[in-house]
């Protein structure tokens, strides 16, 4: 008698259901696929002291069914009414765009942004829906300790590596994000004044999840390449560290930019969205708060 082990029926079930599968799959030509309608896209960060800046543009939905749509370039909406309100005190204010930047820019002195107020940003535009969308600046109320710098050589690239580690002292009883970067700038002095050979800027962002009130440790990593001689010259490396508060919508979205751009080129991937708080549009309005700044020359 022969026996067929659990095993081996698995495995033909499997195959069976692979051959019924691939035999219900039929080739589809020239179906009609529904279009989607441009929405108002806004891109906006505020800060304390900073002046308030939007981008506003139309997407460019994909049309399947005609060719030739699918990389159409992004243009600026020059007239659309770009209003922010503090919904604190209710105070607002209208942004004026700008025709050389090809942006909505309103100087920090014309209305005031402060920390721990939640602000609100409408935009209306003829032919979209209107939008709506709302962050609350950080409290800012974060400090952050540099506990170690380490300078590395990676000899295939050429380069040096710095990594940098420490952490922010996070208030409790709140959500809080963080964002740590570093920007650093390659100069020589061309006998005339010092000019700028190269720049290169890396973040790193983190949460207090699981450290609420605590200390949020994160670890950072910049390259740069070392000094050489131009012109008879030596180069200098300037670094220069950022460390800010963020809010969540910041967070998110920054998050979901990285994520996009570790999947880009593995095919193995699931696809990715890219992150949006715009309600009837796309987009982000987010808020950060600069809690320090440092800089080192060599």
């Amino acid at each position: 008698m022969n026996i067929i082990n659990s095993k081996t029926i698995k495995y033909i079930a499997i195959a069976l259901a692979a051959t019924m599968h691939y035999s219900c799959i039929k080739e589809v030509e020239n179906l009609n696929l529904p279009n989607t309608q441009p929405k108002l896209v806004v891109q906006s960060f505020i800060s304390p002291g900073d002046s308030i800046i939007a981008t506003v543009y139309a997407s460019k939905p994909i049309n399947y069914n005609i060719t030739g749509t699918h990389y159409s370039t992004f243009d600026t909406i020059k007239t659309a009414t770009v209003t922010l309100t503090n919904l604190t005190n209710g105070s607002s204010t209208t942004i004026p765009f700008d025709t050389d930047k090809k942006k909505y820019i309103l100087h920090p002195l014309d209305f005031t942004i402060e920390k721990g107020i939640e602000y609100e940003l409408n935009v209306t535009a003829n032919k979209f829906n209107p939008i709506t969308t709302r962050t609350t600046v950080p409290t800012g109320l974060a400090s952050v300790t540099i506990s170690k710098i380490d300078t590395t050589r990676a000899s295939e690239f050429e380069e040096s590596v710095i990594r940098i580690s420490g952490f922010f002292n996070d208030p409790a009883n709140e959500v809080n994000f963080y964002q740590f970067s570093s920007y650093i700038i390659n100069e020589y002095f061309s006998g005339e004044g010092y000019e700028i050979m190269y720049s290169t800027y890396y973040s790193t962002y983190v949460t207090d999840n699981n450290h609420n009130g605590g200390n949020v440790v994160f670890k950072h990593e910049t390259h740069y390449w070392e000094n050489e001689t131009v012109n008879g010259f030596n180069n200098t490396n300037t670094l220069i560290l950022y460390m800010y508060e963020v809010d969540e919508h910041y967070y998110r979205f920054h998050k979901s930019l990285e994520t996009i751009s570790d999947i880009m080129d593995n095919p193995f991937t699931e696809s990715a969205h890219l992150y949006s708080n715009i309600e009837g549009g796309l987009g982000v309005f987010a808020s950060f708060v600069r809690v320090e700044q440092t800089s080192t020359k060599e």
